[in-house]
């Protein structure tokens, strides 16, 4: 992807969180991989942070316990 594809990843995400949504389907978070993005795991960890920081999902991202970060399954 290019340099500032930035939004372009929050698209594809928010995107698909809504599909689901309006769908009435739940997240499979096993779908929102890094790899689904094209884009690395730090890379990743900060959409989502950011993401939840501004508030543009509404259960917290992220669960970290001691063997790392993983995504929750029932953010929207």
């Amino acid at each position: 992807m290019a340099k500032n594809d930035y939004y372009v990843l929050v698209y594809r995400v928010l995107m698909y969180l809504y599909n689901c949504l309006k769908n009435g389907e739940d997240v499979d978070v096993s779908k929102l991989t890094p790899q689904w993005l094209g884009i690395n795991d730090r890379y990743f960890e900060y959409i989502f942070d950011t993401l939840d920081e501004e508030g543009f999902i509404l259960n917290a991202a992220y669960i970290e316990d001691y063997a790392g970060k993983y995504l929750q399954s029932d953010i929207l």
